[in-house]
């Protein structure tokens, strides 16, 4: 095994890992209530990014797949997904935009910070 790479990688994902726990640090210096309420959409945000991202990994595989084969399918399918993808956007953010106040309360019970939102 080479613990070079295994490290690197380590390395690499500790700044993922501590960026996400922005959150924790905002929550405990809860005084600054303005950026105490960024945290909430900031983390939801990150989950919801997941999404496209997955779907376009998804689309990536599938064109590997088809494009030395079938170079009008593998068009199609792009643009299929991109569609799908901008419609399941659509419907996510209206989602959180409409329950918005049920998601902050999902993460915080403090008041000032349910006013701020």
């Amino acid at each position: 095994m080479q613990w070079e790479g295994v490290l690197t990688y380590l390395f690499f994902g500790l700044g993922g890992i501590l960026s996400s726990m922005e959150w924790w640090c905002w929550e405990t210096m809860s005084a600054i209530t303005p950026l105490s309420v960024h945290t909430v959409p900031t983390q939801i945000i990150q989950v919801v990014v997941i999404i496209p991202f997955g779907i376009s990994i998804a689309l990536s595989i599938c064109m590997g797949a088809t494009l030395p084969y079938l170079v009008f399918h593998a068009a199609w399918l792009t643009v299929g997904s991109y569609i799908f993808d901008i419609l399941i956007m659509i419907v996510i953010c209206t989602m959180l935009h409409v329950w918005r106040f049920l998601f902050y309360a999902l993460f915080t019970k403090l008041r000032r910070l349910l006013r701020g939102v």
